[in-house]
């Protein structure tokens, strides 16, 4: 089942290195595509070694799962008046029918 679609220059796999736990998601290319890989030790030595580009790398990285958090909050609320408005549908339909 597709969540969602990432664009060119889009990010996966950030909760990892950020936890350091298992990911929680796999994701499939449509078409070919170009990556950077980079591992949970690779990404511990760049912000040790480099405090500013750290910070960058955080910042970012906090503002990718704003983005998601606020989307899922979004879909969220979206499903739970849909499934209100169904269940009310459906009450409507049964009184209607044992009348």
């Amino acid at each position: 089942m597709e969540l969602t679609h990432i664009g060119p220059a889009g990010t996966v796999g950030e909760m990892g290195l950020v936890t350091n736990m298992p990911r929680c998601a796999t994701i499939t290319a449509i078409t070919d595509v170009n990556a950077l890989i980079i591992s949970r030790g690779q990404f511990t030595r760049l912000l040790k070694e480099d405090a500013d580009m750290g910070m960058k790398i955080y910042h970012n990285l906090l503002q990718i799962l704003v983005t998601r958090l606020r989307d899922n909050n979004q879909y969220l609320s979206k499903s739970r008046k849909e499934v209100k408005q169904s269940r009310s549908q459906i009450a409507k339909q049964i009184a209607a029918s044992t009348v």
